[in-house]
């Protein structure tokens, strides 16, 4: 027994440094990227589909969609290679969790931060519905799912009215 303990003590400080000396993903070579005249969003999903990383971006305002940057990374890691990216951007940063590479910002506001994480489990389209009617009522889903304070809506949805309001119903008595 002493012996086959003393044997797996072995196999492991013969392979721990195999298994604690690899490199994360973080630590890898990017490969050579380019990116000309697209915004920031645009180019943070090029970069993270080009090198196969699961990435979420989780704040994007109208520069990082509109205003275009120039990169060109070689010879980076791929923790250099996004930081490179992002100080083309105002406030971003990112972090990786569970595997994931977030991708947010410190203008974002805290109330917002889990809005991309809103689930609706179930949406049905009924065969025949208009286009403009489901519009509606998926509409109406994700206000329910992102303020469940809200109780019905009431509003003219087939009619000429382009606004459909939200709000809290109360029954009078």
């Amino acid at each position: 027994m002493l012996m086959i303990s003393r044997a797996i003590a072995c196999g492991f400080l013969l392979f721990s440094p195999c298994v604690y000396g690899q490199s994360g993903p973080l630590e890898r070579r990017a490969s050579s990227f380019n990116s000309k005249g697209a915004g920031l969003t645009e180019t943070l999903l090029k970069f993270s589909h080009e090198e196969h990383l699961p990435i979420a971006i989780g704040y994007v305002d109208r520069a990082s969609m509109d205003r275009p940057i120039n990169v060109s990374l070689r010879h980076k890691t791929i923790r250099q290679a996004l930081d490179s990216i992002l100080l083309n951007g105002n406030g971003y940063r990112w972090k990786l969790r569970n595997g994931i590479i977030e991708i947010t910002n410190k203008h974002g506001s805290k109330h917002a931060e889990g809005l991309l994480n809103k689930v609706i489990p179930v949406f049905k389209i009924p065969e025949g519905e208009t286009a403009q009617m489901m519009s509606t009522k998926l509409w109406w889903q994700v206000q329910i799912a992102l303020d469940p304070s809200i109780k019905g809506f009431l509003g003219d949805i087939m009619g000429k009215s382009s606004t459909v309001k939200s709000g809290t119903l109360h029954n009078r008595k």
